[in-house]
């Protein structure tokens, strides 16, 4: 199994062949917002998920995980294949980039049992 892990100097090297997308979130009264950041400052070609955004919408709470076919939906929106390396990056301490790491690992796994 490949590690989930990569150091730094591996995505620079590799930039031209992963998809990176910034998952950084904060929470109320941080006094950081996560949008405002990502747009001064991130890594070269990164796109943005907003795990207030990709959410279960059905649900009245906040950040809820969708279900493996609008996380697909969503990804796929952002450009994001089933054949595409992904780096999944935050700097926050609530760890989000763990969390889309694995909603995607739940929606993979959940799109291959429906075969």
């Amino acid at each position: 199994m490949v590690s989930p892990l990569i150091k730094a100097d591996w995505l620079m090297a590799n930039l031209d062949n992963v998809k990176v997308l910034d998952a950084s979130s904060h929470l109320p009264g941080s006094g950081r917002d996560a949008t405002a950041e990502y747009a001064a400052s991130r890594i070269p070609g990164a796109g943005r998920f907003d795990i207030g955004k990709v959410a279960d919408p059905d649900n009245p709470l906040p950040h809820m995980i969708p279900s493996s076919d609008d996380f697909a939906t969503a990804v796929s929106k952002m450009g994001i294949s089933d054949s595409d390396h992904v780096v999944i990056y935050d700097d926050s301490p609530i760890m989000p980039a763990t969390r889309v790491w694995w909603m995607s690992h739940r929606s993979s796994t959940s799109q291959q049992s429906k075969l």
